[in-house]
């Protein structure tokens, strides 16, 4: 009997696990995306933990998952003082900088909440 993990979809290339991850990941996208949190490493520069942590009002443990998920996505990295930082992949999440996707973020904001909540949205 041949295992059906992993199989993929005719509609995708993506195995399910590959999308139930890519859920996750885009969920610390738009998260990052409404803390502003690149815009704030962008004009801060690079920021320890603690530092961000009291900037944005959140636990560090919690800030430190979804900054090692961005380090994962190459939008943060830390330095040789474990600061954070941009890379110019993290750039883009801020406006009016080149290549910003800032305006695809907005207009897949209006479905965020509708598909991230689809469960009690119908």
């Amino acid at each position: 009997m041949s295992s059906k993990l992993n199989r993929k979809s005719e509609f995708t290339s993506l195995s399910l696990e590959e999308i139930l991850s890519s859920y996750r990941l885009s969920q610390a996208i738009f998260t990052l995306y409404h803390l502003k949190l690149p815009e704030y490493l962008h004009q801060q520069g690079s920021q320890d933990l603690s530092e961000i942590g009291k900037a944005f009002q959140v636990e560090t443990w919690m800030l430190e998952h979804l900054l090692e998920i961005a380090q994962t996505l190459n939008l943060v990295q830390k330095d040789e003082k474990n600061r954070y930082l941009l890379t110019d992949e993290g750039l883009r999440l801020c406006p009016d900088t080149t290549d910003s996707i800032i305006p695809i973020l907005a207009h897949y904001d209006c479905g965020y909440r509708p598909w991230g909540s689809l469960l009690n949205s119908l």
